[in-house]
Parts: structure tokens; sequence; C-alpha cells
């Protein structure tokens, strides 16, 4: 009977060793095993990387503090490294604790190595809901990059995935990401992207990338201006031509105002014309002191806003009676009543007075009273509301002729409502 070999094999009584392969010669067995062992190569475990040098206490405390944290004892796994202050020691066990997510353990590890990056990103990401999430967040700042990947795409935080991978510097895999899962974030990474090419100088980059954020209307005449700025004495006409082309208010808008800057005011006034901005065109009429082309498109346009520009205009240079008048247009009666009082224009002011609001009736008719129109003080207190006022003053002034006016508009409101 043969002995058994260390190996699995029999070992017979010539020298022989019989496996599951047959018999094979015991110097061929050595060799074999020889071969086997020199293709085998020392490879170190995760938690030891950089301890390969340390002493055997280093290593048994780590083998302690992993063995007590699989466990769930973090009471004994802290006993075990307390007096360890090996700065390596404490980075391999603030992975360790990545890897368990365990990040109670963590603080207490990025405390020890001083890391402040990391300390920081634990605190903040205790908003995360995710615990995942947190967990990223810290492998981030501790390298474990890859890791933090993994954990992003688990609890599906995939616009925290897509900054990652742009942190990384990998574009096109946050576009992907974004694409597929967080397409809320699409336009928000491609307006990234724009200023990381702009910031590298790739201009034309930029501007595919404000393009597809939507951005272009406010970016691109930006980035055209910087390169007039800069002696690009072509920049203009590429603006000119861009501005043309996008058929874009807001954006035509803003070239007439650059225009104007120029100052180029035809060019300007003709944009101004092309999206119906009236309000401008009064203005650039109003800077120029051509009051007749501004009345003009005043009343040709019949915007409001306008004519209150053009009034106030009138206004500042003393101009009493065309301000009033447009005031009047503009419906901006009370603006008229004051500039109507403060000039003693008592006729204006009474007409202006009819068409305003009750409550600017009353002021008026207070006005009024104080400077002795009776007459046109009781008519604004019937119309403002204060009819007992409106008598009691027609009664006291023996105003016959206005009080009569009271009676009849009370018998005509009361014979349609009885009707």
């Amino acid at each position: 009977r043969g002995r058994r070999g260390r190996c699995g094999g029999i070992m017979g009584n010539n020298n022989m060793v019989v496996g599951g392969g047959g018999a094979l010669p015991l110097d061929s067995f050595g060799r074999e095993i020889g071969a086997m062992m020199t293709a085998l190569s020392k490879a170190v475990m995760l938690g030891f990387t950089g301890l390969q040098d340390s002493d055997e206490r280093t290593r048994r405390a780590l083998l302690d503090f992993s063995y007590h944290m699989a466990t769930g004892n973090s009471d004994d796994a802290f006993r075990a490294v307390r007096s360890v202050r090996n700065p390596q020691m404490w980075a391999n066990m603030a992975h360790l604790c990545v890897k368990n997510k365990r990040l109670d353990v963590a603080e207490q590890c990025l405390g020890n190595l001083q890391h402040a990056r990391g300390a920081r990103a634990l605190r903040e990401a205790a908003e995360l809901e995710e615990p995942d999430a947190r967990v990223a967040a810290v492998a981030v700042h501790l390298g474990m990059v890859e890791d933090a990947k993994k954990l992003y795409a688990g609890c599906e935080r995939y616009d925290l995935l897509a900054e990652l991978y742009c942190a990384c510097g990998q574009w096109e895999k946050a576009f992907e990401i974004a694409e597929k899962q967080d397409r809320i974030h699409l336009k928000s990474l491609r307006f990234q992207y724009g200023q990381f090419l702009e910031s590298c100088g790739d201009v034309e980059g930029a501007r595919r990338q404000y393009e597809l954020s939507g951005c272009a209307n406010r970016e691109i005449p930006r980035l055209l201006l910087l390169q007039l700025k800069q002696g690009d004495q072509q920049a203009l006409q590429r603006l000119k031509a861009y501005v043309a082309g996008q058929d874009n208010r807001e954006l035509t808008h803003w070239w007439a105002k650059f225009l104007e800057g120029l100052p180029d005011v035809d060019a300007a006034l003709d944009c101004y014309r092309k999206i119906g901005d009236s309000l401008s065109i009064v203005r650039v009429f109003c800077s120029l002191q051509n009051f007749a082309a501004a009345e003009e498109e005043v009343l040709n346009s019949g915007d409001l806003a306008s004519a209150f520009h053009l009034a106030r205009t009138f206004e500042a240079l003393g101009r009493i009676p065309e301000a009033i008048r447009y005031y009047t247009v503009s419906k901006r009666y009370g603006q008229g009543v004051h500039l109507a009082k403060s000039c003693g224009l008592q006729g204006d002011l009474v007409n202006l007075a009819l068409k305003s609001p009750p409550h600017v009736m009353v002021d008026t008719a207070d006005y009024l009273n104080e400077n002795g129109a009776h007459e046109q003080a009781a008519l604004l207190y019937m119309k403002g509301g204060r009819l007992s006022k409106a008598v009691d003053m027609c009664i006291h002034g023996r105003l016959f002729d206005v009080l009569q006016h009271i009676t009849d508009g009370l018998d005509l409101a009361s014979g349609s409502s009885n009707g």
C-alpha cells in the first residue's frame, strides 16, 4: 500500500506518485510543483496597502479592527487601534469604513487622519437622503472614484453621478447618463461644458454647447463681444449675422440697444420697428429732440407707455399743456391732475378729475373747494360718491343749478334701477 502524498497523490514503493492523471516519477512531480510556485505572485490585501513594512503590532491592530468592524463591534474596533499613530493605517481604515458603509467610524478615521476635505464632505453629505449617496460623497474625497460611481448608480442619484463624471473630465459619459436617466439636468451640464471649453479657448465648441443648453441668446453675443474687445474686427459682423439669423425678439431688442450705444441710431430704430417696440422708438426720438416724430409714433401706435413717456418728457421740459394732453392719452389721469393743480389749470383739472378714480375726484374737489371753485367741487363730490357733502355744499352756497343737476342724476339712477 502506498503513502498518500501531501499534494493529493499516492506515494508508491518505487518512488512514483500516482494521481488522477496517472503515475509520475518523483523528480518530475517536484519540477511541476516548482513551476507552479514560480507562477504565484504576492498580492497585498486592500486594507494593508502601504503597510508592508510596518511592524507586527500595527498589522495585528488592523486585523483586529477589520474583524471587529465585520462583526459590528465598533467599540472594540476603536480600542484595537487606539494607540496606533500611523497615518497610512488610518487611511486604510477609512477605506474599509467606506467599503462597509460605516460613516460613523469613518468620521473618527478622517479626524485622526486630519483629512479636512473628507470631514467636510462627510458633514455636508448628512443632508442627502440616500445612505449610499452619503458614502459616495466621502469615497470621492478618499480617491475611491469607482466605488463612488457604483454607489451613486445603486441609489439612483444619477445627477450626482453625472457631476462626478464631469469632475473627472468624462463629459460624454456625463451627457450619456443625463440623456438616459436625468434629462432635467442635461441643459445645465451642457452649459457647464460650454464654460469649460470657453476657459480652454475653444470658442466654437463653447458656442455649440451654449446653443444646446438653450442659453445662446445671452452667451454667444457675450462671446462675440469678448472677441471684439480682444481686437477681432470681424466679430462685429459675425454678431450682426448671428442676430439677423435668429429672429428672436429678445435678442433683437438687445442688439438695437447695442447699436443705439455705438451710436447707430437709424439701425437701432429699424430694429425697434421690426419688433414693434414703440416705447423705445419714442424714447430715441425724445433723446434726439424730435418731438414731432415722437408724437406721430404715439398717435399711430396707440401705445399707452409711449404716451406716458412723452408726457413725462414734456413735463420735464416745462411744456405743461402738451404734458397734460399726453397724460390724458396715456390714461394716467392722476399724474395729470397733480400737474394741473401745481400749475393752477382748473379747466384741465376738472376734466382730468372727472375721468379719474373716485378718490382722485374727492381729493380734487377738496382742492377746488379750498380755492373757491364750489360748483366744480360740488360736482366732483357727487361723482366721487360723497353725495351728502355735495348736497350740503349746494344748500349752503345756494348752488341751485348744481343741486338740480344732482337731483336729476338721482332721478335717472332711480328710474333705471326700477326699470
